[in-house]
């Protein structure tokens, strides 16, 4: 596993540029935008999100721009997403760094976008936006169609399987048994 490390000083707090809460005057970092970060593709995250992540607007979150096992390299990820069954997928985003978590069903529901009411009402398998269709999802994760663990689980006892999310078709399911292996993604 590639363990992602966010290093910054003082004069990129991850708050923002006038401290916490965000905001802040101009161009602090001299590069094309307005945000803190080194990179110079605005509108893609806030002072609140590292290099290695994107702000997603409708889920007011920071994400990792690469599943787990992959690296944020040169603009783009390199390496392949790794896989596991649920409990791997439960703990996985704790080893990249304490703050991240593996995404819930709603956050997942609210990235795609355009889901079925059965999802997010009654908690019954159903479709949302393909990734490549919801301007959120495509967006933050260009071309991605891997099969996602999410940290809600299906029933309350807590013993049965997780929800998964499937960026190619955009299903939002139960997977069929906790040993299933899929990717997951971090968001804080």
């Amino acid at each position: 596993m590639i363990i992602l490390v966010a290093c910054q000083d003082d004069g990129h707090a991850p708050y923002g540029d006038s401290g916490i809460g965000g905001g802040g005057g101009g161009d602090m970092d001299t590069d094309s935008d307005t945000d803190s970060d080194t990179d110079s593709d605005a509108g893609s995250d806030t002072d609140d999100c590292y290099e290695e992540e994107v702000f997603i607007e409708v889920t007011s979150s920071c994400w990792l721009r690469c599943a787990v096992g992959q690296e944020w390299s040169n603009g783009s990820c390199v390496g392949a997403a790794e896989l596991g069954d649920q409990a791997w997928a439960l703990s996985a985003c704790q080893f990249v760094s304490s703050s991240y978590h593996t995404a819930t069903l709603y956050e997942m529901a609210d990235l795609l976008g355009n889901c079925d009411a059965i999802v997010t009402d009654d908690l019954l398998p159903g479709y949302c936006d393909q990734c490549s269709a919801s301007d959120a999802c495509s967006n933050a994760f260009p071309s991605d169609t891997e099969f996602y663990w999410t940290s809600t689980n299906t029933s309350t006892s807590g013993f049965e399987p997780n929800w998964t999310a499937d960026f190619f078709s955009g299903l939002l399911t139960p997977a069929t048994s906790t040993w299933d292996l899929r990717s997951a993604r971090c968001v804080r």
